[in-house]
């Protein structure tokens, strides 16, 4: 052992680094702690505690890098208080020293015969291992416990996850369309309802209708995964079974296999293993009477809040913007521009520069964000309108020509969506609008004062001249709806005008109606320039009012609180101009609301799900029927009676206007008998439901009209699943399958407005097709065959009489009933007589006298 040493000394927070393993350290005074530290690229990794040395102790010296240069491994030994220690050069006879220090050490890995420098690195480096993957551990932990804590919270606010519902039915149809339902909150028929209306084989247009919701069949493109198009019911190539596909964000599709129980992100491979036809729910208004509110909630609901946080965000990001301006002006004109400090102006236009990018920005961001929420608005209120019309009483839609309607139901749109802009807009303008009036106050309380009196009177004034043009408008809109009435009809009509040479009256009229409306329009906008002018004349006066302050009044206003308060004033005035607009368009829209309530007001003829929805046998039972169209009207039909069983052929005779086409219509639901009852298979049909019920029946009317189209689409109207090889049979059935055949297109034929492109008995055979297309238990005729001749007519008639259903037939030719199980003659709204063709014959009544006429050409 050498006796030469060095002493070191050390006090407080003092360390000392070894930095060779040929030395060693004893403890003279004091105590100390050992460390071992690791230095990577002369940056020291963390420091592992080994020991405390006592006076006496001896401790070996370590510096060492192994194979790794840049790895180089010390000792550190830092005095408890204070520590005096003496440097020793290590002999031949010191070398077991600094395993003799490890052997001391229970901690300290391997042998005597070992390196004891590469002991203690191995000890560090699995010491500190052995702590990262602690610490690792520990931090996996700790965030597994944070999201489980953030998913029961999420529990509160959330909706389950597909596949955590828990199905009752063994149908994957009916299961994935109960988790479309829930999630747009539309009410779903029970199974079992469902299963004792249609039985196993429904389809989701059965549980659509017993339902009253909405579908749409859409067709996927190529990328239709990448975009965010709504949730989507799809079925499997392979085997056919239902899946649903929910968008995740706007640009990824999530695909939920309830059958397999299976979650999966769509991408190309799984967009190409589901059928290009995918269907779309949309949520149905309620069937009861509606106010406006109710449909305005309606359409609000589904509106994303993102969108309105993200709208109400940039709103007030524009305020801050707006609120900065008046703050730069008028560092720039009262410090900058007077001190010529060319580089500071520079730095604060290059500050206005940034403000107006940021600004433009906002409001982009701002607008689309509105934008989406209006258009959510009004995709769900125009669609679930068009659904109520189409569920409202016959009685309420007779009310209203075909343009009125359509004016009606297109005017929805507008007016809720621009309620909802103007009154967010302006309720968001008037609340950011105090901080404008804030920074006028805090500039120059004498004109702020002012200013807020003439932004009041120039409201009021603006209101008063904007009500007055609500009143035009409101004339205006009532005489342009009757001129655009009159153009329909007379563009409807034109072949009779022409026949008729009625040209320059029909003109005349629609003139006369249409000039009428430009008086108003004139009107109203003459209101709406003296409102501009006003508007001027109120800027020019104010500006007037502000110099005659400064100068009489001697207010001390630099130039930059000048433009600063007229900066801030400008836009506090704008915000009262939006409140007002908020005001005037809802006072615009009134005469609109006041012609889209009855839409609403009226309830839908749909009484809910009834379990009467059953499927009908044909059995049709009058009682006691009395009717009339007004209270006070004398009745159409008088205490008529009828029993007609399942497959029956009733024929209903009479003379024009005795209430035999009155008797359909209370027979299809259409109206209400104001005494006595209709039963079907013994069911009031009051407590049925008409659509429903209407779909078990195949109807012809008197009137009946061909859509445009062609041929096929006019028979798969009711039925779009039919296929051409479904609709052949029934063109035989009504002797029209040689006809079509010699068509160059056959049924794709083309089938213009007014169906001329047929012939009448054409036309009317297209539409018995069209009544049988769904296999109706009950066909109703009126008239259906008055173009045909005798020979077609037999032979459709027969080919119907194959199928075994209850017919029942109106008719004014006498001939189409000579077949008919019993025929009911009407008489001013009573039944006279009733019996067999023969029977009636016999009895030399009034049939007989009705077929006399007919056969001798009185009539």
């Amino acid at each position: 052992m050498d006796d030469s040493k060095e002493l070191i000394k050390l006090i407080g927070s003092q360390s000392f680094v070894t930095r060779s393993s040929d030395e060693y350290f004893r403890v003279e005074e004091g105590d100390a702690f050992v460390y071992m530290q690791l230095s990577k690229e002369q940056v020291t990794d963390r420091s592992l505690y080994i020991c405390d040395a006592k006076k006496g102790d001896i401790i070996p010296g370590l510096f060492c890098s192994l194979s790794d240069p840049e790895r180089e491994y010390s000792f550190v030994i830092i005095p408890r208080k204070e520590v005096s220690l003496s440097k020793h050069e290590l002999t031949e006879d010191d070398k077991e020293l600094g395993n003799k220090f490890a052997n001391k050490l229970d901690n300290i890995p391997g042998t005597e015969e070992a390196d004891y420098q590469k002991r203690f690195i191995d000890w560090y480096d699995n010491t500190l291992t052995r702590e990262k993957d602690a610490i690792q551990k520990f931090h996996r932990q700790k965030f597994r416990d944070f999201d489980a804590k953030l998913d029961l919270i999420g529990t509160l606010f959330r909706n389950k996850s597909i596949l955590e519902y828990d199905f009752s039915t063994d149908s994957s149809l009916y299961n994935a369309v109960s988790v479309m339902c829930d999630y747009l909150k539309i009410p779903l028929i029970s199974y079992d309802r469902l299963l004792a209306v249609k039985g196993n084989d429904f389809t989701l247009q059965d549980m659509a209708r017993l339902s009253h919701f909405i579908t749409r069949e859409v067709t996927l493109d190529k990328n239709w995964y990448k975009r965010d198009a709504g949730m989507l019911l799809g079925f499997m190539k392979d085997d056919g079974r239902p899946v649903l596909c929910v968008p995740k964000n706007a640009h990824t599709y999530m695909m939920y296999d309830i059958e397999k129980k299976e979650e999966l992100v769509v991408e190309e491979v799984e967009a190409n293993a589901i059928e290009k036809t995918a269907f779309i729910i949309y949520r149905h208004l309620p069937d009861e009477s509606l106010t406006l509110k109710d449909v305005l909630l309606f359409g609000i609901r589904p509106i994303n809040s993102w969108d309105i946080f993200v709208f109400v965000l940039m709103s007030i990001f524009v305020a801050l913007i707006g609120l900065a301006m008046p703050y730069l002006n008028e560092k720039l004109y009262d410090n900058l521009i007077p001190l010529g400090l060319f580089e500071p102006i520079y730095q604060v236009g290059l500050v206005i520069f940034v403000i107006m990018l940021g600004n433009m920005f906002f409001s982009l961001v701002r607008n689309l964000a509105n934008f989406r929420a209006i258009k959510t608005l009004e995709y769900q209120i125009v669609g679930a309108t068009f659904d109520r019309i189409f569920k409202l009483p016959q009685k309420f839609i007779e009310q209203f020509g075909s343009i009125e309607l359509v004016n009606r139901v297109s005017a929805v749109s507008g007016v809720f969506s621009s309620t909802v802009t103007s009154g967010v807009t302006a309720c968001l303008g008037f609340v950011l609008s105090m901080f404008y009036l804030y920074k006028m106050f805090d500039k120059c309380k004498t004109l702020a004062w002012r200013g807020v009196i003439m932004a009041i009177i120039s409201g009021i004034v603006m209101y008063l001249f904007g009500y007055l043009r609500v009143s035009k408008e409101k004339q205006k809109l009532e005489a342009s709806t009757k001129a655009n009435g009159m153009l329909y009809q007379f563009l409807s009509g034109i072949l009779k005008i022409k026949v008729s040479g009625m040209e320059n009256r029909s003109l005349f009229e629609f003139q006369k109606a249409n000039v009428e409306a430009m008086k108003y329009d004139m009107r109203s906008a003459r209101i709406s320039n003296a409102g501009s002018i006003f508007s001027s004349i109120m800027a020019v006066a104010y500006t007037g009012i502000i110099y005659y302050v400064v100068i009489k009044k001697k207010q001390s206003l630099t130039i930059g609180e000048y433009t600063a308060f007229t900066s801030a004033y400008g836009m506090f005035t704008s915000a009262v101009s939006q409140l007002v607009n908020f005001f005037l368009t809802q006072a615009s829209l009134i005469p609109v609301m006041d012609r889209i309530k009855p839409i609403f007001s009226e309830p839908a003829e749909v009484v809910g799900l009834s379990p009467t929805a059953k499927a009908l046998r044909g059995e049709i039972e009058i009682c006691h029927l009395s009717f009339s169209y007004e209270e006070d009207e004398p009745d159409v039909l008088h205490d008529v009676n009828m029993h007609i069983q399942p497959g029956e052929f009733i024929g209903i005779v009479g003379s024009s206007g005795c209430g035999k086409s009155t008797l359909l219509k209370l027979l299809l639901g259409f109206e209400e008998a104001k005494v006595g009852n209709i039963f079907y298979d013994s069911r009031d049909i009051n407590t049925l439901e008409k659509a429903e019920m209407r779909r078990q029946m195949g109807v012809v009317l008197q009137d009946g009209k061909m859509v445009v189209g062609n041929i096929y689409s006019n028979i798969t109207l009711a039925n779009p699943g039919m296929k051409p090889s479904d609709v052949e049979p029934l063109l035989e059935e009504v002797g029209l399958a040689e006809e079509i055949k010699q068509m160059p297109m056959g049924m794709f034929t083309s089938i213009s407005e007014g169906g001329g492109t047929v012939s009448g008995g054409q036309q009317q055979r297209i539409l018995i097709a069209r009544a049988l297309a769904n296999d109706p238990v009950i066909l109703f005729l009126d008239e259906a065959t008055s173009a045909l001749d005798n020979i077609t007519q037999q032979k459709v008639c027969e080919n119907m009489a194959a199928r075994n259903i209850t017919r029942v037939m109106i008719a004014h030719r006498l001939s189409t009933v000579k077949n008919c199980d019993r025929i009911y003659v009407m008489n001013a709204g009573r039944i006279e007589e009733v019996g067999a063709y023969e029977e009636l014959m016999a009895k030399k009544g009034l049939f007989y006298e009705l077929v006399r006429r007919q056969e001798f050409g009185e009539v």
